[in-house]
């Protein structure tokens, strides 16, 4: 079961995207030594598939929640019926 409050959480952690980003690039930019493009390309490829996994969690639990609402609405509209 997803709730409004699961919801939240998920958009809540797709919020850290750029703290992330700018953790990686003040690490490249300001480090005592900065990083290689092989690993400043690595840290962007390791974001992006982090993301990508919050943002497929997020959808999810964002579909999970409408099923429930409308299936919700549609029993509370059946049992008004009855």
């Amino acid at each position: 079961m997803s709730t409004k409050f699961d919801l939240e959480q998920r958009v809540m952690e797709c919020w850290g995207v750029v703290d992330d980003i700018r953790i990686v690039y003040t690490r490249h930019l300001d480090g005592e030594k900065p990083l290689t493009d092989d690993e400043f390309a690595n840290d962007k490829l390791g974001i992006e598939k982090l993301y990508d996994i919050k943002f497929y969690n997020l959808f999810s639990t964002f579909e999970k929640f409408l099923k429930e609402v409308h299936e919700s609405k549609v029993r509370d509209n059946s049992e008004v019926l009855r």
